[in-house]
């Protein structure tokens, strides 16, 4: 069992040949996996990819492939959203290491990752034979340190924090110098699905970590990055399945996270919200209703002993006990495992080579075969 993403590389975003190794990478794991169990071994490799164990995702699955079995149309259109809600100062995005930028590679390749995959395996696990997809068109544009200080820079932090010069460590001209080749704050990337030359399904994903944020303190000193530090998160799905059917999921957050909160939480802002909005072609098709909304609590079961840290938390549960029942039962799904990742590697690598060809003023349009 293994976190997500498969790999990294340093310089990722601005070395092409780092960037093709990711699928370097899961090609030799592949050929190792198989290798060992055609000698007889008995071997389970999963990521860690929750939303494909999470009820809201399962659920817009299933919806996807109602539709499809009555009408035949595939998936069409998906724009995704996420903001992690972190907000760094300039001379953390230097010297943090938690979830870097300073070493060549970012929000792709932290929570972006999830948003990657939930569009791959989704189209990938609900479109018929026929009309799968065979190659991917990605185009990508980076939001990097340099721009995101040219947005906010050492004299609007002077303004926003009174004494800022105590806390911050470097010079402009160090910032300049020290931000050159890091990897990227926010990514705005663009995919085309296809079979052959024609386009099955356009997908957008908007994975950011400069996004709405709760922090109001100049240093991360002594705090938790993880869930912590003024970070709250927003996440949305707008799923289009040409005339017959959108899905709408929305997830926001609008303080951090607090264990002694009870009041409002699945409420819009709340830790646990989560609302799917459906809305099918009802005239066509009288016994579909026109909409229909569910929430987190129509849709899922806390597992967790004790306060869970939210539905996440839950399908995180749900992916590694799916994990520990295929090793011990010989039963589970294997919906996560190495192989059923193969798409997402491959744009998790594409895009950072569409990511690399910007950066060096070449052609940022990059096509890959699945």
């Amino acid at each position: 069992m293994m976190d997500k993403p498969l790999s990294v590389r340093e310089r990722l975003s601005t070395d092409i040949s780092e960037a093709k190794r990711l699928v370097d990478e899961y090609q030799e794991l592949e050929r190792m996996l198989k290798e060992k169990r055609s000698e007889g071994f008995f071997m389970i490799f999963d990521l860690m990819a929750q939303r494909r164990f999470h009820p809201a995702f399962l659920l817009i699955q299933r919806l996807i492939r109602e539709v499809r079995e009555r009408t035949n149309m595939p998936v069409s259109s998906i724009s995704s959203v996420h903001s992690d809600g972190q907000w760094r100062m300039p001379s953390e995005i230097i010297d943090q290491d938690y979830h870097p930028y300073n070493q060549g590679y970012g929000k792709s390749s932290h929570s972006g990752y999830h948003t990657i995959d939930v569009g791959a395996w989704l189209l990938e696990t609900t479109t018929a034979k026929d009309k799968l997809f065979d190659n991917i068109d990605v185009f990508s544009n980076f939001l990097r340190p340099a721009d995101f200080y040219n947005q906010l820079n050492l004299n609007d932090y002077r303004k926003l924090f009174t004494g800022y010069d105590k806390f911050n460590k470097y010079s402009e001209e160090e910032f300049a110098q020290k931000f050159e080749g890091m990897g990227e704050i926010d990514a705005l990337v663009s995919l085309a699905f296809k079979q052959k030359e024609k386009t099955s399904a356009l997908v957008n994903l908007s994975m950011i970590h400069n996004g709405s944020a709760q922090r109001n303190w100049p240093i991360a000193e002594g705090r938790d990055l993880y869930k912590g530090n003024g970070r709250i998160r927003h996440e949305s799905h707008y799923i289009v399945q040409g005339p017959f059917q959108a899905i709408s999921f929305v997830s926001y957050q609008s303080k951090e996270l607090d264990p002694n909160e009870t009041e409002g939480l699945y409420e819009t802002g709340g830790e646990y919200h989560l609302d799917i909005h459906v809305f099918r072609n009802s005239t066509l098709f009288p016994d579909w209703a026109a909409h229909k909304k569910y929430t987190i609590k129509d849709i899922g079961t806390t597992i967790m002993q004790g306060r869970s840290r939210g539905h996440q938390e839950d399908a995180r549960r749900n992916c590694l006990l799916n994990f520990f029942q295929q090793i011990q039962e010989g039963k589970g799904n294997d919906k996560s495992s190495l192989q059923s990742h193969k798409i997402s590697v491959l744009l998790h690598s594409a895009i950072y080579q569409s990511a690399c060809a910007r950066y060096l003023k070449e052609n940022p349009l990059i096509n890959i075969e699945t």
